[in-house]
């Protein structure tokens, strides 16, 4: 990279800086001083004794987050194309690929980590401005010296998922679409120790690289007041850098901005699909403009001055509980003055003998006028209206003046709820599309562990991709999948499971799995012991796999109770046929007597004829 290069990258994120601090840094940390509590500042406290925080923001969101948050997804995966020939003339089984792709992006969601990174993002795009998710690829290596030369050595690979605070992220400022779709490039800040960046390969120009910031040692946080005054590494200094992602050169440019040479300028190592390595939550659109609208930004005011107005009730309650009074001057000793000033209750003021009581009259203060309670309500109620809540979402007891009412308004809640539900799980789609694309790049020969369930699904489907061990027994097959890289190449479609972004009653889940259970008893076309285990899961039953027997079981159980009931059939079938036998003997015997009577004339010498005839 040339200097005027290089001057230019950091004019890029200088001025980016600057749009930062102007639209987000400075909401940023006020809105979550707000989420805190930390609502009053000094000018917004003049005039009240009691700086009261009625903290609705906080109660707002952590009501919202569990309504839109995703509980255990599912991925789903769909082969866009049937199974095709390689070059080589091999078939390239798209089904058995979309199964290998399920079961590997399901156990990575959870070897990841994914749902914490994600529930952290969702906490960042209500407080505002957005939600930040980058997804990619790390790869350790170390120096080691070998003799007199120096060979670097791979310690560990793998992809990643992590949540990007917004104070670390810059963007192209010339952008105007929150999804950075006309971004031309991104920006993620870090922070790494002197002799860390020297001693890590991937770095270059490191040798007269200075820490250009120290943390605080008051109260423990980054302090970001620069320093460069030494090359030396303290105990609390540290070098702060950028990783910027040019999507039009496709390359990755470090740069610190206290250092006259960049760091790394490469070639991107995965290809994003034409994207950055990083996914934006956020869910109020601000048309042509980089920055979303926060939902605190839109009733923070309100907050402001339901603070107020609570403040001031309390002003005035502690006003009218500290009694006043009036007498005349001299009436009462100043000890007795005292005493009747800062006595508790019960307090016995003595007076002279003779003067009369009403030389001493407590004065009146006007009573708390309810037009501050009603506007506080009102208040609540609009502030819940802008977050998209009903007083019933916080569990409080509201009149109606019909039936149908608070059914129309938890409709209307509904609606606007699902709109944010459904912002997630596009969110989370989005995120496992890209860590698809890492995968399909990147995975190396891995064995993926099975449960039950899956070793069922990866039987059915890709049996030649599982563990074998050779033993005593002969082959048994391990609940392992080994898959690299070729085994999910192709295109695939992504679905996370219907409603598994959404929250659930529990009381009303159960009565709907038993009703579902009852409806499809003794179809065919359903897998049961699927039903059995998650009926079982939906009233909480612990260890379900060692509960349900294992499929193999229950197979030769039923193939040994087909057997059985075979028998019984054919048990019961000889037993008639000897029995229908025995009645046509008989049949036989009586036709062939009547005949022998009418021919013979005699009952006796008839039924010796037949006897000696072994019929």
């Amino acid at each position: 990279m040339t200097e005027k290069e290089y001057k230019e990258w950091k004019d890029k994120l200088s001025v980016s800086g600057a749009k930062h601090k102007a639209e987000v840094e400075d909401k940023l940390k006020l809105n979550r001083n707000y989420y805190r509590g930390s609502q009053w500042t000094k000018e917004s406290s003049l005039g009240y004794s009691e700086q009261i925080v009625d903290n609705i923001i906080f109660s707002n969101i952590r009501t919202i987050m569990p309504a839109v948050n995703f509980r255990n997804p599912k991925v789903f995966v769909t082969a866009k194309k049937k199974p095709y020939l390689l070059p080589d003339g091999s078939l390239f089984d798209t089904v058995a690929g979309s199964v290998i792709f399920e079961l590997i992006l399901n156990h990575c969601f959870e070897d990841l980590h994914v749902k914490e990174q994600v529930d952290k993002a969702l906490l960042d795009a209500l407080i505002g401005p957005w939600g930040i998710i980058q997804i990619g690829y790390d790869v350790k290596v170390s120096k080691v010296k070998v003799g007199k030369d120096e060979k670097e050595l791979l310690d560990k690979e793998t992809p990643f998922v992590k949540r990007i605070s917004p104070a670390d992220f810059r963007v192209d400022p010339g952008a105007t679409s929150s999804d950075l779709s006309d971004a031309h490039w991104v920006a993620f800040k870090w922070v790494c120790c002197l002799t860390e960046v020297k001693n890590n390969p991937k770095y270059k120009n490191t040798w007269e690289l200075k820490s250009n910031f120290v943390v605080k040692t008051d109260y423990g946080v980054i302090n970001e007041s620069k320093t460069s005054d030494t090359t030396e590494e303290s105990l609390w200094s540290r070098v702060e850098g950028w990783d910027i992602w040019d999507r039009d050169e496709q390359k990755i440019i470090t740069i610190v901005e206290s250092h006259d040479k960049e760091l790394r300028h490469e070639d991107w190592m995965l290809d994003y699909n034409d994207s950055f390595p990083v996914e934006i939550l956020y869910f109020n659109e601000n048309p042509d403009e980089l920055i979303p609208i926060g939902d605190i930004d839109i009733y923070r005011s309100g907050q402001d001055e339901l603070n107020r107005l609570r403040s001031l009730q309390i002003d005035h309650v502690k006003r009218i509980s500290q009694r006043k009074y009036l007498g005349k001057t001299g009436i009462l000793s100043v000890e007795n003055k005292t005493l009747l000033m800062q006595g508790g209750d019960g307090a016995f003021v003595e007076m002279d003998e003779g003067d009369p009581l009403t030389d001493i009259v407590p004065l009146k203060d006007a009573t708390i006028s309810q037009d501050i309670y009603m506007v506080s309500r009102g208040l609540k109620e609009d502030i819940r209206e802008a977050a998209g809540l009903s007083g019933m979402d916080k569990g409080l007891s509201t009149k109606f003046d019909t039936a149908a009412e608070p059914q129309m308004i938890q409709q209307g809640v509904g609606v606007r709820r699902e709109d944010k539900a459904a912002i997630v799980e596009r969110f989370i789609t989005k995120v496992v599309k890209k860590l698809a694309a890492v995968l399909q790049q990147t995975l190396t020969e891995r064995d993926i562990p099975l449960t039950e369930d899956t070793m069922e699904l990866a039987s059915q489907y890709i049996p030649n991709k599982l563990a074998k061990i050779a033993g005593q027994a002969g082959e048994i097959i391990l609940p392992w999948l080994t898959a690299n890289k070729d085994d999910v190449a192709g295109e695939y479609d992504f679905k996370i499971e219907l409603g598994s972004t959404r929250p659930e009653d529990k009381e009303t889940k159960k009565r709907d799995t038993v009703m579902l259970a009852n409806m499809l008893k003794g179809n065919p076309n359903i897998n049961e012991r699927e039903g059995i285990k998650r009926l079982l899961e939906v009233f909480n039953v612990l260890d379900v796999e060692k509960m349900l027997k294992p499929a193999e079981q229950v197979q030769q159980e039923g193939i040994a109770r087909k057997k059985e009931a075979m028998a019984m059939e054919e048990g019961k079938g000889a037993a008639k046929r000897q029995a229908d036998l025995m009645k046509t003997q008989m049949k036989t015997k009586t036709s062939v007597l009547t005949t022998a009577l009418k021919i013979i004339g005699d009952k006796n010498k008839a039924t010796e004829v037949v006897k000696n005839a072994s019929i």
